[in-house]
């Protein structure tokens, strides 16, 4: 490269970048010869969260590329500046949808309460995979004036959307859904089963636990397992006698997260039954129930279940003699 063109030709970006060049990148933002440039600034200047860039960024977000507005909407959420907020709600309005729903996204990093009503509006309006993001951010947000909103499109005809309603309504934590997200236990795609299983579980409600049970026989395994492990997260001594049941089930996977859901509650109750599974077919059971009656506080006897008990013990090697893990080996919800 000639001195020349050393001085007066295109920025290096990544240089800039990588010296933490805030004015650099800021200049190269306004490079018009080329928009990758452009592009490229606003996203280092997200990535060094540098505040004297929010203004220029606010600026960007009027580019005639829309892949620098897009870049420069994604920066602005990465930088936590309050200023941003409005300049990203009239980006909502952006002709491209794909920087409407990185100002979606942008707002929803942001969490400002200002948001909540735009935010709603386009969950009304916009097309599937736009709806989906103002309900990630709408739940980001955590403002109680969205939960209506929110259980009104829970019947939304894209599985996608469901599921995104069904996580904001976890993070907000209302007590208004938790009927709308029992009942979308029945709906008819398992990822939208399993996902009101995983809210109700992260709410906590008393009331979540009978259909929790019920979830326990779905037709299909996945959500089975969910339910269980959602009950061994809540902890409800309700669910003793029919985990007690499960255990059973002849399904592997279903009885080790039965086996691990009663060590979890850990009620003697449960003792008897755990101490046969010390005997199960399956070695990853036999394990978890080791697990399980440590939880529990049972210890080995000298006798014949006491042998079964050191048998499962060296199953993986990673059980020692009293039902501690020695690595971590636990079904995790």
């Amino acid at each position: 490269m000639s001195f020349l063109q050393n001085m007066f030709g295109p920025p290096d970006v990544w240089k800039l970048a990588a010296a933490r060049d805030a004015p650099g990148l800021i200049k190269a933002l306004r490079y018009k010869k080329d928009f990758n440039i452009r592009k490229m600034a606003a996203k280092m200047l997200g990535q060094i969260k540098d505040a004297r860039a929010v203004d220029p960024l606010i600026a960007a977000l009027r580019d005639e590329n829309f892949a620098v507005r897009l870049a420069a909407a994604q920066a602005l959420g990465q930088l936590d500046e309050s200023r941003a907020v409005e300049p990203l709600i009239t980006a909502l309005k952006d002709g491209d949808s794909n920087v409407r729903k990185a100002a979606v996204q942008a707002l929803g990093q942001l969490g400002d309460a200002r948001a909540v009503e735009p935010l709603i509006a386009a969950l009304k309006h916009w097309g599937p995979d736009l709806r989906k993001a103002a309900a990630q951010a709408l739940g980001q947000i955590k403002d109680a004036r969205a939960v209506e909103p929110l259980i009104a499109v829970l019947k939304d005809q894209y599985e996608v959307v469901r599921i995104a309603v069904i996580q904001a309504c976890a993070q907000i934590k209302d007590a208004r859904v938790i009927e709308p997200l029992i009942a979308a236990l029945k709906d008819q795609k398992k990822d939208v089963r399993i996902a009101a299983i995983q809210a109700l579980a992260q709410i906590n409600d008393a009331r979540s636990v009978e259909p929790m049970l019920a979830a326990m026989y779905d037709s299909s395994k996945d959500v089975r397992i969910t339910a269980i492990l959602a009950l061994a997260q809540i902890k409800d001594v309700r669910a003793i006698e029919p985990l007690i049941a499960i255990l059973k089930d002849k399904d592997e996977n279903v009885r080790q997260a039965a086996v691990y859901a009663l060590g979890q509650i850990r009620d003697e109750r449960a003792v008897e039954l755990l101490i046969t599974c010390l005997k199960d077919r399956n070695h990853e059971v036999r394990s978890s129930a080791v697990q399980a009656l440590g939880w529990i506080g049972w210890q080995p006897r000298d006798d014949e279940t006491g042998a079964w008990y050191c048998i499962a013990c060296n199953d993986w090697g990673d059980v020692s003699p009293w039902g501690q893990s020695r690595s971590n080996h636990s079904l995790l919800f």
